[in-house]
This record gives structure tokens, sequence and C-alpha cells, in this order.
């Protein structure tokens, strides 16, 4: 817990590293501009395979955080068939 005005590290740095997931992806799109729901859903394509991997020094060192909060694993037929 923080109080008002109080930054957390850790949280800081992980929405720097969202952050820079998006601008990476949105660099390498042959468009010079997306529509606002397109930047929404490459927000969540980046967080969602953040979560499809085992953090370092995280709960399980076998289990994705997805794994543990859905219980779906990441089939590569399914999940990895196309790119943003």
């Amino acid at each position: 817990m923080t109080s008002a005005n109080e930054h957390v590290p850790e949280v800081e740095r992980q929405i720097r590293v969202i952050k820079e997931r998006v601008r990476g992806i949105y660099n390498t799109l042959t468009y010079k501009a997306i529509p606002k729901i397109m930047m929404c859903e490459l927000v969540y394509y980046a967080i969602s395979w953040l979560n499809n991997f085992p953090p370092k020094g995280g709960v399980s060192q076998h289990l994705s955080p997805r794994v543990i909060i859905t219980g779906v694993p990441l089939d590569y037929a399914k999940h990895c068939k196309l790119e943003f």
C-alpha cells in the first residue's frame, strides 16, 4: 500500500514494459495511423503475450499467469496462427 501521490516502482516498470511492447508492434505496422479500437486491441495483444510466459521470480517457474488464472494453456495451433 502507498499513500496518495506516491510511486510504486514495480507497477511503473510493468507499465513501461507494456508501453515499449506496444510501441514496438505499432512501428512494425504498415499503417500511418490506426483507429482507437485497434490501438486498444494492440494493448490487449501485448498484455496477453506477456501473460503467456512465466516471469522470473514469479509465483510459478513452469506455469504462466494465464494458466494460473484461467486454466487454459497456450495452444500453438489456436493462438499462434496470426500476428497482430
